[in-house]
């Protein structure tokens, strides 16, 4: 990510709050062609914050980790068995979390009808990763 545009201020691995009673769940046919699409990420831009920012990074924390505990899969890996199939291992690994100010940029500057701008794909460390290796 080049300085100019985005500086990293942190990163951890948010994790569930609560443990899952699931182990694995096998992908379905219907799964599979995903494998191949590009790993999906997704981001949060504000303006002006409504409060404090170190009190609103740690509210999206606590958020993220709540929902993590409703849906284990977004905090899990891929793993194939055995026989081929493949598996995500709902192992309470945990996501990514960064928080990144960009001082070059500005909400107005990535709002935009149509695509999103190529500046703000470098603000994901998996930007162009496909699925099976993210």
């Amino acid at each position: 990510m080049p300085s100019s545009l985005a500086n990293l201020v942190s990163k951890c691995t948010v994790f569930r709050d609560h443990k899952s009673h699931v182990t694995t769940l096998k992908l379905s046919v219907f799964d599979i062609p995903m494998l191949s699409c590009q790993y999906m990420q997704k981001g949060v831009s504000l303006k002006s914050p409504p409060f404090c920012f170190d009190d609103l990074v740690g509210l999206l924390k606590q958020s993220l980790s709540t929902n993590l505990s409703h849906f284990p899969p977004l905090a899990s890996r891929l793993m194939t068995d055995p026989d081929g199939h493949v598996h995500i291992d709902c192992n309470d690994a945990g996501i990514d979390f960064l928080v990144v100010k960009s001082p070059a940029l500005s909400v107005n500057d990535i709002l935009c009808l149509g695509d999103v701008p190529d500046c703000v794909m470098e603000f994901f460390t998996f930007d162009g990763t496909l699925s099976y290796t993210g």
